[in-house]
């Protein structure tokens, strides 16, 4: 059940004090709650037999102040209820978002984590809402039960028989709807992203006319959903619509043996009212749950994907903190290919850069250069071998730290909604504005980010579509430089660049070199490569040649071609190279 699973106990130890002062405010609420039914037996025993008046109005003014009792104490623990669902979303929200973000990563099956954080909202909306309320008033189920056996024992008998009753109802509607439960969530959430997709895509959508062929594919998850959820939606209706039955069953049929009670004296006319209202009090919890048996459901898989998305933590949080690197990056036979891949995309890689080295990675298209970066910046886990910076793997230093030992400029450059400041920084909240300049004026960006309308405050719209292209590369390489990394890595950085943005993008690059840096680039368009003094060749995810750039250069303007299979180069080793950089993978 998800209230004893470990991540319930968690939460729960967390907020002890807090759960047991709700406790305590519901049993307030339902002492309270026997108000009605000891007014009535006064109004039929005592007013109605002495038939006197002040005795009414003080019995009147009692259950007055009573229920105001009774109002604000159940105000009150709905008013905690709801701060609980705050601190909850609170606690776990950078939580779920970074594992959200490892899993986007690692995980072949990226649509079933992506809405990681909608899960941790529909589960606090639910702590929120008065849904819970019921599950703290069920331990008083037995004290209602007592109270009516205390009024008679056929009573409670009757009582207790329809209770059970309600009950099996309950645990056979749970099990119906399980089963028809997960089938809906999986359908619900294709077309949650099949909807996505859409609208992300809509301009590409409208300008090749697919419009209608999207709408119908939306249509047919939303079919599939629909014939998934009816079921579940019919039993629900089915089981509430019988246990409400029940509860009007069951106090009408109480009035009826109650009076028979009264009519061979063996009960007063006060408990022939006061036993129905106490009945329809005890089976009230089971009717609330039941009413809200959709909620309780849907927060019930939303809490399973969360503990699994936080219980199985591969990453280690605890680390020791390390000293950046300032001297080499060794890439150590590495094969690294996308989670779920039956082999390798890149095999076998090995070579090594000291600081101040500028590497160019060339191949055909398809050949694992952007996969190979990857691995590199530990996007993806090597399969095989390693990438180690002064001799730590990355996954050794602390996150934290990551942003200010790797830079990196994706081949499709993308900015988060905000101001160019708050890109450029990586939205560190305890970034200065001098850093953020110094970055832009070693992307060469600086003065074109004060052209723009607001400058450094000028909002970039959804992934940067208030900008163009260019802007954005040179915002990106600006993002790269943040911090002055160690490992700088530009995949295809003068794709949308012209002739002045190129020419700052060589800058940056001599920019990080002199200060000790190392610089990946990637890129088909030799422009990018000029101020390099490493190349890498790949072809079909292996090494062909590594070397300095005018020995790689030699070899492939000397007629040498690119082979699916490796070739070991014969090229002479750099002057105080490593043995790594001596070979060739």
């Amino acid at each position: 059940m998800t209230y004893f699973s470990p991540l319930a106990r968690t939460f729960l130890k967390g907020h002890s004090s807090t759960i047991s002062y709700i406790v305590g405010l519901s049993a307030a609420v339902n002492f309270l709650a026997l108000t009605g039914a000891v007014y009535m037996i006064q109004i039929y025993d005592r007013v109605l037999v002495s038939k006197s008046g002040a005795t009414l109005v003080y019995v009147t003014l009692i259950m007055l102040v009573l229920y105001g009792f009774y109002y604000l104490f159940d105000l009150y623990r709905c008013n905690v209820m709801s701060l609980v669902g705050r601190q909850f979303e609170e606690t776990y929200t950078e939580q779920v978002l970074a594992r959200t973000l490892s899993m986007q990563v690692e995980s072949a099956q990226r649509e079933r984590n992506s809405n990681a954080m909608r899960d941790l909202e529909e589960v606090g909306r639910f702590i929120s809402s008065s849904a819970p309320i019921a599950v703290f008033d069920l331990p008083w189920i037995p004290i209602f039960i007592v109270v009516c056996f205390l009024f008679h024992p056929i009573i409670g008998a009757v009582t207790l028989l329809f209770l059970c009753l309600a009950i099996a109802l309950m645990v056979i509607g749970e099990r119906q709807i399980r089963a028809a439960s997960d089938g809906a969530a999986d359908a619900l959430r294709s077309r949650a992203v099949a909807v996505d997709t859409a609208v992300r895509n809509a301009e590409a959508i409208v300008a090749m006319g697919i419009g209608q062929s999207m709408q119908h594919r939306v249509l047919r998850f939303t079919r599939s959903y629909l014939n998934a959820a009816s079921p579940m939606a019919r039993n629900m209706i089915r089981i509430s619509g019988m246990t409400r039955t029940i509860r009007l069953i069951i106090q009408s049929l109480l009035l009826g043996i109650a009076a028979w009670l009264v009519v061979i004296d063996q009960a007063t006319p006060g408990v022939m009212i006061a036993s129905a209202v106490v009945a329809g009090r005890a089976l009230a919890p089971i009717d609330a749950i039941v009413g809200r048996w959709r909620q309780f459901v849907q927060m019930q898989e939303c809490w399973r994907r969360l503990e699994k998305l936080l219980l199985n933590d591969a990453q280690g949080s605890d680390v020791v903190q390390l000293p950046p690197p300032t001297r080499i990056i060794t890439v150590d036979d590495v094969s690294v290919g996308p989670l779920g891949s039956p082999k390798p995309l890149v095999r076998n890689v090995t070579f090594s850069l000291r600081a101040g080295d500028r590497l160019g990675i060339i191949g055909p298209s398809g050949s694992g250069k952007s996969t190979l970066v990857r691995a590199i910046t530990d996007v993806w886990r090597p399969c095989n071998g390693s990438v180690r910076f002064d001799g730590a793997e990355l996954r050794q230093h602390a996150p934290e730290q990551r942003a200010r030992i790797i830079g990196y400029l994706p081949q499709d450059v993308q900015l988060l909604r905000g101001t160019v400041a708050e890109n450029i920084c990586r939205f560190d909240p305890h970034s200065t504005a001098a850093e953020m300049v110094a970055a832009a004026k070693a992307a060469g960006a600086h003065e074109m980010i004060l052209s723009l309308p607001n400058g450094y405050m000028t909002d970039v719209g959804e992934n940067g579509s208030n900008i163009s292209g260019g802007q954005r590369q040179r915002i990106g390489l600006a993002r790269a430089l943040y911090g002055d990394p160690f490992l700088v890595i530009l995949d295809e950085p003068n794709s949308n660049l012209d002739a002045n943005g190129e020419k700052s993008l060589n800058m940056a690059i001599r920019g990080v070199a002199a200060r000790g840096g190392i610089v990946i680039i990637v890129a088909h368009r030799l422009s990018a490569l000029k101020d390099t003094n490493k190349l890498l060749l790949l072809v079909d995810g292996q090494v062909q040649a590594f070397g300095t750039s005018d020995e790689v250069m030699g070899l492939l303007s000397g007629g040498v071609k690119p082979e699916a299979k490796p070739q070991v180069s014969n090229l002479p080793p750099e002057k105080g190279a490593s043995t790594q950089d001596k070979q060739s993978a």
